[in-house]
């Protein structure tokens, strides 16, 4: 009886809970019935859009990489049935190129890498037949994360097409303006060639310019777009032939004015021209006749080519040519440099040459002399006792006797035409020898080098501390310029002569001297000391009368003004005016008995006050105080406004003055 009482509340619970869980159970059966009556709705509707869209839809399965179905419209697109294109990847229907791209985002992906959204691929179809798809994706996510991807794929072959077509048609016209310009550039430079040609060269220039005019509207119904840049070109173009042409005019005056020698020289080996200085060193060629340049230019004439001759290299192999050439006047022998440089036609044909004559001859002679009176110089300072050598203007050593040879160790024939100062002088301590330094290019610097630089006439002496043979000396020096017989500076020479001893025994003595100068010194230093002393002390109290200047004016007097401002009593009326005149008089030797208004100049101002009234302009402030011009202005201006002079005609500066 008692159990029956104990157990009835209990199965009264468990039985609202049961009733209660099954309505729970129904309620969640109905909700599952909704979604999946849901789902089946929105599947119907994806797979009626699948397979009845127009443009191609396929998914594709990441954990295999295939395509895992495709609509019709996809698989009729590549020309693959539904069971083909299945068993197919993206690779297999992918362009080379589209391949590598594809990989490409795929690895981007991986890494989380930012990819664009609409991607661009180029496929190929069953037949081999080539298209562009953009791709719209949507991934798909299982119960073990992305497991693949439903894609839109929208055809955009025939955009993609008319943007190669655009960009072929922009690189054709790219190539056309190219080809123009090329084709001007080469006129051009023929125009530049043919101006030193005669009447052949001319009718070149001539042919080549009807050329251009007749290809100008030839072009101009093909390019009709052009039409405004072809009238510009052309107009360059002009412009260009009637610089040329002054340019020419200009090169023909300086052809036949300048000193050197100038001929044009047929391939028949015939003379066609001469400028002025030709003539005047062969009066009897008659151009006209067009005279064989090796029998006209030599005296007895030649039967043959020169064997020098550079221009009939040029005419053979269209280089350029030099030579120095030995020909006959007469009784004497003529000495010829001589460039030739070849002249081609449009078609690159050799047409003629120039050449450019220098007449060396009387150079030739001065190198021979040259060279005689350096052997002869040589020969001189071969049996001088001091160490003594000899360069030209260049630099290069033309002399070098046997004491100099002891001192440095080094040979004539290892020096003699060189122009190494370190390595012919290695025990100097300097850059270069004395006679170098101080004879051409003797500065400041290069002064201090020495102990001492003595001029006599055009002698100069000079001693200078430097390492022999890695042991300290001192060296006495004497260098002097090298004269032609026509008095102008060939060279220089200079003596060197070891003069340790004599210095050592001359410093000893000096010691001494200064020893007995040491005591007079350490007086004089003790005198200089005390007078240090007395000028900080005038230093310091000259800073501490600023310091009270600058502390009355900056800390005291703008409280002044203020109580002067404010309501006062007359009674402490009086006492500010007697407070502010006896700061006033207090500060007044500060300040250089300057009026109250000046002390409300800043510091700067003052400075450029002080300038004025000395008398400076603005220029010279300017530079004394490392500022510009206008900055100076710009401070007088405060200055006049500061002193009530703004608009009037009183000079600041003898108003300045009456303030002193």
């Amino acid at each position: 009886m008692n159990e029956q009482v104990r157990t009835n509340p209990e199965l009264i619970e468990e039985n609202a809970l049961l009733k209660h869980r099954i309505q729970e159970l129904a309620q969640s059966e109905s909700e599952r019935k909704q979604v999946e009556e849901a789902l089946r709705k929105s599947e119907a509707n994806y797979r009626q859009l699948f397979d009845n869209s127009p443009t191609g839809i396929y998914q594709i399965d990441f954990r295999t990489g295939k395509f895992s179905k495709a609509n019709d419209a996809f698989c009729e697109y590549l020309g693959y049935s539904q069971k083909e294109i299945t068993s197919l990847t993206p690779y297999d229907i992918l362009t080379k190129e589209s391949q590598e791209y594809f990989l490409e985002r795929l690895n981007k992906m991986a890494l989380g890498d930012k990819v664009p959204e609409y991607p661009e691929f180029e496929i190929i179809s069953r037949n081999g037949k080539r298209r562009w798809v953009q791709l719209n994706t949507k991934n798909i996510y299982g119960s073990e994360g992305l497991v693949g991807a439903d894609v839109v794929a929208h055809d955009i072959t025939d955009r993609k097409r008319a943007e190669e077509a655009l960009q072929r048609a922009h690189d054709e016209l790219e190539q056309r303006v190219a080809d123009r310009t090329k084709e001007l550039m080469l006129v051009n430079e023929e125009l530049r060639t043919e101006i030193t040609e005669r009447r052949r060269a001319e009718e070149a220039l001539q042919q080549a310019h009807s050329n251009l005019e007749r290809m100008v509207e030839e072009r101009t119904s093909e390019l009709l777009t052009r039409n405004r840049q072809l009238k510009e070109e052309i107009e360059k173009h002009r412009r260009t032939e009637e610089s040329l042409k002054a340019s020419e005019e200009k090169y023909r005056s300086v052809v036949e004015n300048i000193g050197i020698g100038i001929s044009l020289i047929s391939p028949n080996m015939e003379i066609l021209t001469l400028n002025n200085q030709m003539k005047k060193w062969y009066l009897n060629i008659d151009v006209s006749k067009r005279p064989i340049c090796y029998k006209a230019f030599n005296d007895p004439p030649r039967d043959a080519v020169c064997s020098h001759c550079p221009t009939y290299k040029t005419l053979q192999d269209g280089q350029v040519h030099e030579s120095v050439t030995e020909t006959s006047a007469g009784t004497e022998i003529k000495n010829f440099r001589i460039i030739s440089t070849p002249i081609k036609d449009m078609n690159g044909k050799i047409v003629a040459a120039i050449e450019m004559v220098e007449d060396i001859t009387e150079s030739k002679k001065m190198q021979e002399a040259l060279r005689e009176s350096e052997q002869k110089l040589s020969d001189i300072i071969d049996f001088l006792p001091d160490a003594t050598f000899a360069v030209d203007l260049n630099g290069k050593v033309i002399a070098w006797n046997r004491a100099i040879e002891e001192m440095t160790g080094v040979k004539a024939p290892d020096i003699l035409g060189k122009g190494d100062y370190e390595y012919a002088l290695p025990f100097y301590g300097i850059r270069r020898p004395i006679m170098i330094d101080l004879v051409f290019i003797s500065t400041e610097e290069i002064e201090k080098k020495y102990h001492f630089i003595k001029k006599e006439g055009d002698v100069l002496l000079a001693e200078a501390d430097v390492p022999v043979k890695g042991v300290p000396h001192v060296l006495w020096g004497k260098a002097s310029p090298l004269y032609n017989s026509s008095g102008n500076v060939v060279g220089a020479i200079e003596s060197i002569r070891d003069i340790t001893v004599r210095k050592r025994a001359e410093e000893a003595l000096k010691k001494r001297e200064r020893d007995l100068k040491a005591k007079s010194r350490n007086l004089e230093e003790l005198n200089t000391a005390l007078k240090v002393l007395l000028r900080q002390r005038e230093e310091d109290k000259d800073e501490l009368e600023e310091k009270i200047l600058a502390n009355v004016k900056q800390l005291a007097m703008p409280y002044i003004e203020k109580l002067k401002k404010s309501r006062l009593k007359d009674e402490e009326a009086d006492y500010v005016n007697i407070l502010e005149s006896n700061l006033k008089n207090i500060i007044s030797p500060f300040s250089h008995n300057l009026s109250s208004q000046y002390l409300n100049l800043t510091p700067k101002e003052i400075q450029i006050a002080n300038l004025i009234k000395e008398g400076k302009t603005t220029k010279d402030i300017a530079e004394l105080m490392n500022i510009s011009p206008g900055t100076v202005d710009f401070h007088r201006d405060n200055i006049r406004v500061k002193l009530n002079l703004k608009n009037k005609k009183t000079n600041l500066r003898s108003y300045l003055m009456t303030l002193s």
